[in-house]
């Protein structure tokens, strides 16, 4: 209990598909949560939902996410939106991809990861009041 991070936003109980408004606020508090352990810290954070399963240690040398990271040279790192394996050659759009699986340090461009987050968390909340 001592090492948890309340819920700053609105708290959702259930579990919610893609269009509800709800889904909104599981981002938004994983934006915000996200935002606040960077802006108060300093600290790198890696971001996975617990949905997710990994067979093998995503951190390990040779495995392409652990390498990346030990490299030093990025500042965000995300996981495309896809629903199939891409193309040979494939290029991310760079839309900032899945909220579920991330990582971003803000030990070289603490200003732009932290304006990326503030952007993020303020789009959010302006699509939760559209709807």
């Amino acid at each position: 209990r001592d090492r948890a991070l309340p819920v700053l936003g609105t708290k959702v109980k259930e579990m919610v598909g893609w269009g509800n408004t709800k889904l909104d606020y599981v981002g938004w508090n994983k934006m915000m949560n996200v935002w606040l352990i960077m802006n108060l810290t300093g600290l790198d954070v890696m971001f996975t939902d617990c949905d997710n399963v990994f067979l093998q240690d995503p951190f390990r040398i040779g495995v392409s996410l652990g390498d990346l990271i030990r490299a030093k040279k990025y500042d965000y790192i995300y996981q495309p939106e896809l629903n199939k394996h891409p193309p040979k050659g494939y290029k991310s759009p760079g839309d900032g991809g899945n909220t579920g699986f991330f990582y971003a340090s803000p030990a070289r461009k603490a200003l732009q990861i932290q304006h990326l987050f503030d952007v993020v968390v303020k789009r959010v909340d302006a699509a939760i009041k559209e709807k």
